[in-house]
């Protein structure tokens, strides 16, 4: 009863919760084009048709819009059409600030256009000697940006020599002034989130002589100055910002010619390369190095876990490890490995004193080792210790030059900063000149691309000998993966093929292997030769390929835990958008979408 009780508490709690913090989802979308069309009335009053494209990125319930205005100022006339066609599934709020839609319509995603028709009263000031609109027309309660934004303010009739018009908003807008027709057009291609666009207009007063928002004194001169100055400080950003993306332009490309210079004239040290695997003759003979450094040298890379089951199987053959598959396993199948032999190597002691008990581990006690960050962490930095050793004899051994890998790493890191330099650059241009921006960032990153091309071809840490081993290598890789286009027994004998079968599971390719020695070979030849890790992996269903999957599979689990643990009018004719807030009504105002 008491455990009934307080579930029920808890439902209640709920429900209390839900509704006193209701939970709002947000719908994700992007303005996609904002037409404004204004008519200002004989009576000062402003008829407004706002219609906003949103492109939904899936599903929505509806879009609100705010419209907030000064004191005095009411709103009137409401109406709400979605893509043209009147709706009546809309709330309209008023509260001090101004006035709130919320329109209601259900999409799945994709373009939906709302319209909003309405007057605002009292929108203009009849002055002494001018009338004024002043109109924060953009709000900057907006959370997304605006794209392809369109306005047109027109008065009550045309040819009307007294209008002047500036517009305060993104410094990249146009603003079109037409006195003949009697309208004040402007046009920007994205007005940020947060950033509002305000109309000021001064006309004659006799246009608007039914108005009932009158003042005594005299307004023109002191909009003319405040116009002139911020017309003035916008002209000047805008020159400092032309000077700015020039200098910009010329350090990117000299960081790219720079670039450029290095990897053609200059040139890093550029190492032999070896043979591509496709232009070198089979080769039979097994190399005279083990097969996990055979793996690391074909690639110049540190071994993997795939160079670890060869060295594991080299152990095998050299009858120091015994390899054994548990009996009753199931679906992936499990390993044991038991010491025979004596092994000093620390990885080897490693898996068998603390993964295993001192003489034998399992592929699966390997994985549940590996579970722990902890122990994890342990098995990384023996497997890494392991990796480092393996990688370091091709230099001791003479076939990877460190000078040259020095030189590589060198350049490579003088690209990458290139490369990420000039993309900070290129968006520095782009965000002070959309066009320019562009055009260097398509010249500049083709060009070193170029480079990084070109040098990623060439690069190499081999030296002559290393690139003679490693194209050795590639032929054997190459006869190993077309084994089934002639037959082993004409190649060599057993002890020939178990000396290969290490190698052709670090290069990821003894399933193949062992799969056309069962064909060539039969049981009693296997077992006639004394060789267990060729026999066993014949009766055992490919043990080999087997054990190496499973292994890789244990081992990269067992480290997996470890590696889980960014020119403006001064007159107020056509011209550019200036900057400054002459304290339009209607700040604040935005919309959204939910």
């Amino acid at each position: 009863m008491k455990k009934l009780i307080k579930s029920g508490f808890w439902v209640v709690l709920g429900l209390f919760l839900g509704i006193l913090f209701p939970l709002v989802a947000r719908a994700d979308y992007q303005i996609t084009a904002y037409q404004i069309q204004a008519q200002i009335q004989p009576n000062g009053s402003l008829s407004l048709q706002r219609k906003i494209t949103y492109d939904f990125d899936d599903e929505a319930n509806g879009v609100y819009y705010r419209q907030n205005l000064a004191s005095g100022q009411k709103l009137s006339q409401p109406e709400v059409k979605v893509n043209g066609q009147k709706t009546r599934n809309y709330e309209l709020n008023h509260d001090q600030a101004g006035y709130r839609f919320k329109v209601y319509h259900h999409t799945n995603g994709g373009k939906v256009t709302f319209t909003y028709d309405y007057v605002i009263e009292k929108a203009v000031i009849n002055w002494q000697d001018t009338a004024e609109l002043n109109f924060k027309i953009i709000g900057d309660g907006w959370e997304e940006s605006l794209h392809n934004v369109q306005v047109k303010v027109s008065l009550p009739q045309k040819q009307v020599s007294s209008l002047q018009a500036w517009v305060h908003g993104p410094l990249n807008g146009y603003n079109e002034v037409n006195r003949s027709l009697g309208y004040s057009k402007f046009r920007v291609a994205r007005v940020p989130a947060k950033t509002f666009v305000e109309i000021h207009m001064v006309f004659d007063k006799a246009l608007t002589a039914n108005n009932p928002e009158l003042r005594s004194s005299k307004r023109l001169a002191q909009v003319r100055a405040q116009e002139a100055k911020f017309a003035k400080e916008a002209n000047a950003k805008r020159r400092n910002q032309k000077l700015l993306a020039y200098v910009t332009a010329f350090l990117g490309s000299l960081l790219v010619l720079r670039l450029m210079w290095v990897g053609f004239v200059k040139k890093p040290e550029y190492g032999p390369r070896p043979l591509k695997k496709s232009l070198t003759p089979h080769v039979f003979e097994p190399p005279t190095y083990p097969a996990a450094m055979a793996q690391a040298l074909r690639t110049a890379h540190v071994p993997n876990a795939l160079g670890l089951s060869a060295h594991l199987l080299e152990l095998v053959a050299a009858k120091k490890l015994k390899l054994e598959e548990l009996p009753g396993s199931k679906g992936s199948k499990e390993y044991r490995l038991t010491l025979v032999d004596f092994v000093d190597e620390e990885l080897i002691d490693f898996l068998f004193k603390e993964v295993g008990d001192g003489k034998s581990f399992t592929t699966q006690k390997l994985r549940r080792y590996g579970k722990r960050a902890r122990t994890s962490q342990k098995i990384n930095d023996a497997y890494s210790a392991w990796q480092e050793a393996v990688y370091t004899g091709l230099f001791q051994q003479g076939y990877l030059s460190k000078t040259q890998q020095d030189a590589g790493t060198k350049f490579n890191l003088k690209l990458i900063l290139g490369i990420v330099a000039t993309i900070f650059l290129g968006l520095g241009i782009f965000f002070l000149n959309q066009e320019f921006g562009l055009i260097c960032l398509l010249i500049w990153l083709p060009l070193e691309l170029m480079v990084a091309l070109i040098w990623g071809l060439r690069k190499s840490a081999y030296t002559v000998q290393g690139a003679q081993e490693a194209t050795k290598l590639n032929g054997l890789y190459k006869m190993l993966d077309e084994i089934g286009n002639f037959r082993p027994k004409e190649v060599g004998d057993i002890t020939l093929w178990e000396t290969l079968l290490p190698y052709a599971t670090a290069f990821g390719l003894s399933e193949k292997v062992v799969a056309a020695l069962k064909t060539d070979f039969s049981v009693a030849e296997f077992q006639a030769s004394g060789h267990e890790l060729l026999y066993y992996s014949l009766i055992s269903h490919n043990m080999v390929a087997s054990f190496s999957e499973s292994f890789d599979r244990s081992f990269e689990q067992s480290l997996t835990n470890y590696s889980a643990s960014s020119s403006s009018s001064s007159s107020g004719s056509s011209g550019g958008f200036s900057g400054g807030n002459s304290g339009g009504f209607g700040g604040g105002s935005g919309g959204g979408a939910f």
